[in-house]
């Protein structure tokens, strides 16, 4: 199911923020008054929105926001948001092809949000604490793999991470949703993406 949380108490990393706006590439002010309105961003002394990016902030918050998104602006914008994401986020430099960008995106994930005041990642020990879902994926043959994205954001969001990961990592593939699968939209918990290569 999209836009709600699994859990309570869960926070999001400011950082990612910065990406939902990124998605209104044209008319930016429309995301941070969105973004605004939920009490992701602040206005600064000069009237500029200021990102909290080291701040922590209700992943509800955030889940409230997409839906806003989606409501008043569509779909397409709530794809472009997680398709810049997948093109920009950080990731070290062992990541440099699709294989290591998908095995990285469960933990990245698990990075930018923190349970109990804690982030829900420990590099030391390579444990995940749950709470929040996870992006699995496997390589059935040299020309595919599947994506199974089972989170609490959006399906469309999760289409645009693959996709942007696609076009930064492997940029002769190819994307689509797996329509037979269960899909969020749908009441589901998640969603599956196939990469034709």
């Amino acid at each position: 199911m999209e836009f709600k949380a699994f859990e309570p108490g869960i926070e999001l990393l400011g950082q990612a923020l910065e990406f939902m706006v990124a998605g209104f590439r044209i008319i930016p002010s429309v995301g941070l008054r969105i973004l605004a309105k939920h009490g992701l961003v602040k206005r600064g002394p000069d009237g500029k929105a200021e990102f909290g990016r080291e701040g922590w902030f209700p992943q509800q918050a955030g889940l409230d926001a997409f839906r806003a998104i989606h409501n008043e602006v569509g779909s397409f914008t709530i794809f472009e948001i997680g398709r810049q994401l997948g093109l920009q986020v950080y990731c070290p430099p062992e990541i440099n092809d699709l294989d290591s960008v998908m095995k990285w995106m469960d933990v990245s994930y698990h990075l930018f949000h923190r349970k109990n005041g804690k982030i829900m990642y420990d590099a030391a020990t390579g444990r995940m604490a749950e709470g929040i879902g996870h992006y699995s994926y496997e390589r059935p043959n040299a020309n595919k793999m599947v994506v199974v994205a089972q989170t609490p954001y959006p399906c469309d969001f999760d289409f645009g991470i693959v996709t942007g990961d696609v076009e930064r990592f492997g940029p002769h593939g190819r994307v689509v949703h797996d329509d037979h699968a269960p899909c969020r939209k749908k009441g589901a918990n998640s969603c599956t993406y196939v990469i034709s290569l």
